[in-house]
């Protein structure tokens, strides 16, 4: 059973993708509890430390980040949103595609605006923007039946938000019923990244005990069985 990143319980980045000195890794602190304590001032300085790290290369990572940053992109202001971009674009062109995929996937006047005026040209940036644009973006408010790479965008949205809306998807997910001589990998994920996130999470811990208020009875023994044990 192949074990996805799952935001890799301290995001993305705790875990580093090149040989880096420890001082450069990135502190996942600011996108962990950013619905906690929003701080889009610091957009620039954490995104640089993420840069540095090697972090927003990391393929594996980029269904979590891009759902993360898209929120930011959806949440912000015009004039915030173009400051930002500004700053993206001066970044090397590897390190731009995750917000790229953030832009499509925000899916705003604003966000398709700025997504198209980057296809434009020839640059390896154009064509990556391009062929976004030429794609579906994902409706990561109704996510209902997720696969593990969706588990993961559930989670860097919900990292940005603290909307319940993201997190159900996983906690419904958790929750259910297991079938004998089978393996759900998206359930074991679920279950897996739920439980480690809910130690350090009051709000999903508090969505987690809503649900199971008017779950199914199959439902609140999958749960009692996951965090009983």
């Amino acid at each position: 059973m192949r074990i996805y990143f799952f935001a890799l319980l301290l995001f993305f980045f705790c875990l580093p993708t090149r040989a880096v000195d420890q001082s450069k890794q990135a502190d996942d602190s600011w996108m962990q509890g950013y619905y906690q304590h929003p701080r889009p001032e610091l957009f620039t300085a954490e995104v640089k430390k993420l840069q540095a790290s090697g972090a927003l290369q990391n393929e594996g990572a980029m269904a979590p980040a891009a759902a993360f940053f898209s929120r930011l992109f959806v949440a912000a202001e015009p004039p915030i949103l173009a400051q930002w971009l500004e700053f993206i674009d001066q970044l090397p062109e590897a390190d731009q595609r995750v917000f790229l995929v953030a832009l499509r996937w925000t899916n705003t006047r604003d966000a398709q605006d700025a997504l198209r005026k980057r296809a434009s040209g020839k640059s390896k940036v154009a064509k990556y923007a391009q062929k976004l644009r030429d794609s579906k973006a994902p409706a990561l408010d109704m996510i209902s039946n997720p696969t593990p790479e969706e588990l993961d965008m559930c989670w860097g949205a919900f990292f940005a938000t603290g909307d319940p809306v993201y997190a159900l998807p996983v906690i419904r997910c958790a929750a259910k019923p297991s079938k004998a001589n089978e393996i759900d990998m998206s359930q074991g994920a679920a279950r897996w990244s739920l439980k480690s996130l809910c130690a350090s999470h009051k709000k999903l811990r508090a969505i987690k005990d809503d649900f199971y208020k008017t779950a199914k009875p199959g439902e609140r023994k999958s749960l009692d069985e996951l965090f009983n044990k």
